[in-house]
């Protein structure tokens, strides 16, 4: 095991590729975006950033980052306490920063609008924090499928930005899955599972009493 982890191989992983950022009307002005992500706590840095061609409401990032899960390791048992308390998630922040100089809104403007805090995390005067987007990490193994280029809705606090999506891929449910099983988590998923064996072998023992 110990060589295996020396050579970066482990069972399971937790990807996550943020492809793109579509812009509504209203932030039309924005030049450039980044995005940090935090899962469950786990990890929180920035991953990508990217700039909007001259025209269009897209700012492309095809970046992928990666969180190894090993069994005994801190990462994987963190997420078994997320998912046990149904508190686990991954959260990406999305921060902009404006084209140039006076050009378009500002982010006193948009603030006021509803779109994130101009200066929010740190950033200079030109820049805010636009939103974040989430995925509840019990949702997504409960559905039971990882999300491919899913558009995920930005939120300023509770309120949905209107138009604003980041385009994100996240394959994590075989990872999960594997974190429930060893912790005893039941999930919908797993559920339909014993469900349908308990339904086969009620059928297997009808079957046997009539041939009796």
């Amino acid at each position: 095991r110990k060589l295996r982890l020396a050579k970066g191989q482990y069972h399971h992983t937790l990807g996550l590729t943020v492809h793109a950022l579509w812009l509504p009307p209203a932030l039309s002005h924005v030049g450039a975006a980044s995005v940090s992500v935090d899962v469950a706590g786990l990890s929180h840095a920035p991953i990508t950033s990217g700039y909007r061609p001259a025209a269009g409401p897209v700012v492309s990032f095809d970046t992928q980052a990666t969180l190894p899960i090993e069994r005994g390791g801190a990462h994987y048992d963190k997420l078994g306490d997320c998912l046990r308390t149904a508190t686990g998630r991954i959260r990406l922040s999305v921060k902009a920063e404006r084209a140039a100089k006076g050009v378009g809104a500002t982010a006193a403007a948009v603030a006021a609008a509803g779109f994130g805090s101009p200066g929010g995390g740190g950033g200079g005067a030109g820049q805010w924090t636009i939103g974040d987007a989430r995925v509840e990490l019990l949702d997504l193994l409960r559905g039971g499928a990882d999300l491919v280029e899913e558009p995920l809705p930005l939120y300023a606090g509770r309120r949905p930005i209107e138009g604003a999506k980041l385009l994100v891929s996240v394959a994590a449910v075989d990872a999960l899955a594997a974190i429930a099983r060893a912790s005893r988590i039941p999930t919908y998923h797993m559920a339909a599972e014993l469900a349908d064996a308990a339904a086969v072998g009620e059928r297997r023992t009808k079957s046997a009493t009539v041939i009796q």
